[in-house]
Order: structure tokens, then C-alpha cells, then sequence
């Protein structure tokens, strides 16, 4: 879904459900590399006559606030503000959005990450080292961020025959 507001269009995703306050969260969790947590991110509507309008605090981002359009619904308006939030940061999450494409692409395609230094095509398992590095590459092109110790884990199982990586 892709969204235009004063002149500036911002994609949501394909998914027919994407929306602005999905793709806030999206943009908060890739940006602070956590998931986020209850009071991370704050929406408080207040009425006006007939209308509705939300803000939005991002108490994961530093407390940035962002005010919404008046809307004719408490939930319309909470996508309004969240909107306005994904406005303010447009380049980075298009940037973000682009690291995510291109992870996708490569991942549709597994030999890619299969190659040794040759460029030699080599069944994963023999041991090549460029294979944890290519895990690494792919991790950060999804995270849209350098990858940490964390975010790749290995399990190691001791086997009769050696040791093997979960």
C-alpha cells in the first residue's frame, strides 16, 4: 500500500493489510534494534466537535511527537499522527525499505550466498569460511543495521563424526 500526503508518497509495504502504525513499528524496531516495548511508542487522541485528532510520541526515538489530520475516527487518527511520524523520517525509511528489498531479492536466489571467494558455486557444509560472512552480510541487509553478537546465534551439538552448527 502506498500512501500520498502533501506531495510525498510513502509505501507501507505490499502486504494488503500494511499501515502506517504497522510500519511505525517496523521503522522503530529496525532503527533501535529492539522490539518494541509497551510505552515506546504513546498515542493519545483527544476530540474536537465531530472530529478526532492523535499524537504521537516516540519515547523510543529520543520522545519526538508528531501530530496527526483531524480524522472522522479514533483509529484514523492514530494512523494520521503515525503517518506524520514515518513523513519526518521518509529517508530513512526508504532507505530501510531498500536494504529490505534487496535482502529479499538475494534470498530468493540461495546460491548467491553459496559462492566461495573463486565465485565457485560449493555445497554449504563443506566448511568454507566466507559462508559465516555471507550469513553476516545477509543478516545486516535485512536488519538494515550492522549486525551484533546477538543477533546471530549458533547452537554447537558434539556429534560422534564432530561438531555441528545449528
Amino acid at each position: 500500500a502506498v500512501f500520498n500526503h502533501g506531495g510525498r508518497s510513502i509505501s507501507y509495504g505490499p502486504e494488503i493489510n500494511a499501515n502506517a502504525k504497522t510500519e511505525l513499528v517496523a521503522f522503530c524496531q529496525r532503527k533501535t534494534a529492539k522490539s518494541m516495548a509497551q510505552g515506546d511508542i504513546v498515542y493519545k487522541v483527544e476530540r474536537f466537535e465531530e472530529n478526532f485528532q492523535a499524537t504521537v510520541r516516540l519515547n523510543c526515538l529520543g520522545g519526538d511527537e508528531f501530530a496527526g489530520e483531524l480524522c472522522a475516527t479514533e483509529r484514523q487518527a492514530e494512523h494520521a499522527a503515525a503517518h506524520q511520524a514515518l513523513l519526518a523520517h521518509a529517508d530513512e525509511l526508504a532507505e530501510q525499505q531498500a536494504q529490505k528489498r534487496k535482502a529479499i531479492e538475494a534470498a530468493r536466489d540461495p546460491t548467491k550466498f553459496a559462492r566461495g571467494e573463486d565465485g565457485q558455486a560449493f555445497a554449504i557444509g563443506e566448511g568454507d569460511p566466507t559462508v559465516k560472512s555471507k550469513l553476516h552480510s545477509a543478516v545486516t541487509q535485512l536488519l538494515g543495521r550492522e549486525a551484533t553478537q546477538h543477533d546471530i546465534v549458533y547452537d554447537c551439538v558434539a556429534l560422534e563424526g564432530g561438531t555441528v552448527a545449528k
